[in-house]
């Protein structure tokens, strides 16, 4: 297993198979632990207390997350919410 393989994480979802990017998988590893949805400034919070990262950079990968059906996004706010599709548990 190559280096990049190690950093992706791969899950199914019926016969779609979706891999996540080293940042997408720091994001989801944040809503994970977290038992109530989340907003982009609180992982954002979470994530910049390990490592620099720009506000839109978190924002626009949740985004994505979002359209890959990997995130939920409730629009029902100003500050969208956001949780996760899928649990760890089905990240192979």
């Amino acid at each position: 297993m190559t280096e990049k393989e190690k950093k992706n994480f791969w899950f199914r979802d019926d016969a779609r198979v979706t891999m996540l990017t080293p940042p997408e998988a720091e994001i989801m590893r944040v809503v994970w632990d977290r038992s109530e949805p989340v907003t982009v400034r609180e992982v954002y919070e979470a994530i910049r207390e390990k490592r620099p990262v720009a506000y839109t950079t978190v924002m626009s990968v949740m985004n994505k997350l979002a359209r890959k059906e990997v995130l939920v996004q409730d629009r029902s706010s100003a500050a969208y919410r956001y949780a996760a599709a899928v649990s760890d548990i089905e990240i192979a």
